[in-house]
Order: C-alpha cells, then sequence, then structure tokens
C-alpha cells in the first residue's frame, strides 16, 4: 500500500514540477516575442517621425532660400527686411504661420514656423545656422 502511495506520489510531483517548467518555458518565449515585436512598432515609428521632421527641415531651408530672395528684391526697392512665412513664395507644404527677418550679420533667421503639430526655429552655430524642428506638446 505505501509503495503504490509512494509511486503515485512521486508521479505526481513529477507531472506538477514538469508542468511548472513548460509554464514557465513559455512565458518566458511569450515575453520574448511580444517585447520584441512592440520595439519592431516603435522602431518603425520612430522612424516615420524622423522622415516627417527632415521632411519640415528641408521646407524650412527651402523658406530661407524664399526669404534671401525676397529680401534680395525687396532691398533692391528699399522695402521690407522682415515678415511672415505664409507670404513667401514656396512649392509643397506651406506652414500655417511663423516670422522670418534678417540678423545683424545678415542670416535669414525663421522663428515659430509651424507645420501642423510642428514647430521649426533657426539654431545658431558659430559658423552658421541650421534648422530645428520639434513635435509641439498638445
Amino acid at each position: 500500500m505505501i509503495s503504490k502511495f509512494l509511486k503515485f506520489f512521486f508521479s505526481f510531483l513529477l507531472l506538477l514540477v514538469l508542468s511548472f517548467g513548460v509554464y514557465f518555458c513559455f512565458q518566458h518565449v511569450y515575453k520574448k516575442n511580444t517585447n520584441k515585436g512592440t520595439s519592431h512598432i516603435k522602431d518603425a515609428y520612430d522612424k516615420a517621425e524622423n522622415v516627417i521632421l527632415k521632411q519640415y527641415v528641408n521646407s524650412c531651408y527651402e523658406l530661407r532660400d524664399a526669404a534671401k530672395l525676397f529680401y534680395t528684391e525687396s532691398y533692391l526697392n528699399g522695402e521690407v527686411s522682415s515678415g511672415s512665412v505664409i507670404n513667401l513664395q514656396v512649392y509643397g507644404k506651406k506652414p500655417t504661420s511663423g516670422t522670418w527677418y534678417i540678423d545683424s550679420k545678415g542670416n535669414v533667421i525663421l522663428k515659430d514656423v509651424i507645420y501642423d503639430s510642428y514647430i521649426c526655429n533657426t539654431v545658431m552655430d558659430d559658423t552658421n545656422n541650421i534648422m530645428d524642428c520639434k513635435k509641439q506638446d498638445k
């Protein structure tokens, strides 16, 4: 009677240990795969976000060139040296608001140029000016 009980007990214990082992094994694999899947989605989102930022940075460089042309034309007539970016002639997507002006060194500065939910500004460096775009907080 005791030997049957011990056989049953050890069989049950072995089955229990194996069940927990398989359970934890699958949990580890599941967590590993779900984290991997999430990181791929996040990577794709980050890449798309970077593409959008580069698009707006390139648009700001086009705005800067348009402002230089506008300033040159208006300088010959003795008129404007600053204004709204909405009035500049550019191809593609136009900003909804923002201003431009010429600083004391002759650089075109863009300030608070807004594209959708992004805001772009000129950042002055020692040697040149670069465009910086960031997503606005809602």
